[in-house]
């Protein structure tokens, strides 16, 4: 490749206070015709909708499980092994055949409804499969805080419900993580820093409370970039999140618990 990656600075005015409002005003009134091509091209917008690429992006994503499956057979047991990735919380679903095939919510529906499984031994399997994750030398860090005696009293809760005959519905004793940018009782929401989050949430967030509404096992805040500001998922505050079928890299971010854990199975 004889292209040359263009680290220039883009030529775009520092605005604050009252002069940005002034800015925002004209270019949301009748000038705005007139000034959005000039502030587009000197962005650098109107020069990337002009690329080519001989490549269309792909927007879905592509396994190919054999390899994966090769990578982490590969992983020693000393390291974070693979078999902790493929232990899910439905018994006769371990996902151990292929990568990448873990129940989804109709199978815990399903499980729930036909008597193979309970919400109190999914919780009980979640607790004992993220203290797995986190043993040894590489923890997963796909958590940063789970507060267990909550798991488990919404796990019975939702037990109860299903041998009353009275589900809420699909997602009920479903696990759901919620990542540490949302709030979620009883949590802190750090959003992956230091210095956020030093009293506990005193509300839950919207799409926490449907959820919370629709029966869901709210099993803990996952982990994120500092801040969600970068792609890495390194966060030096709660622990770097590693990818579960290589510990040798990271799983990207910001969403990095959340990826590590959906991953993880």
């Amino acid at each position: 490749m004889n292209d040359a990656y263009d680290l220039k600075s883009v030529r775009m005015p520092y605005l604050k206070g009252a002069l940005l409002k002034l800015v925002v005003s004209l270019v949301e009134g009748p000038l705005g015709g007139l000034l959005a091509p000039g502030l587009l091209e000197n962005a650098g917008i109107i020069a990337l909708r002009k690329l080519h690429f001989d490549e269309a992006p792909s927007f879905r994503p592509i396994h190919y499980t054999r390899v994966v499956q090769t990578k982490a057979a590969a992983v020693s047991k000393a390291q974070w092994p693979a078999e902790k990735t493929v232990q899910s919380p439905v018994p006769g679903k371990p996902g151990s055949g292929s990568a990448f095939k873990f129940p989804g919510i109709h199978d815990y529906a399903k499980a729930y409804r036909d008597g193979s499984t309970t919400p109190d031994e999914v919780a009980s399997r979640f607790l004992a499969a993220l203290e797995q994750s986190d043993s040894g030398s590489r923890p997963l860090k796909a958590f940063i805080a789970v507060d267990k005696g909550e798991v488990l009293r919404q796990a019975r809760e939702s037990t109860l419900r299903f041998q009353a005959g009275k589900p809420l519905g699909f997602f009920d004793g479903v696990p759901v993580a919620v990542k540490d940018e949302l709030d979620m009782l009883p949590y802190h929401t750090t959003v992956g820093t230091a210095f956020l989050g030093k009293e506990a949430s005193t509300t839950d967030a919207t799409v926490v409370v449907r959820l919370r509404a629709a029966g869901a096992l709210l099993v803990g805040k996952t982990n994120m970039h500092e801040i969600g500001i970068n792609v890495t998922g390194l966060n030096p505050h709660h622990g770097t999140t590693r990818n579960p079928y290589n510990p040798d890299h990271f799983t990207g971010g910001s969403s990095s618990g959340s990826a590590a854990a959906v991953a993880a199975g």
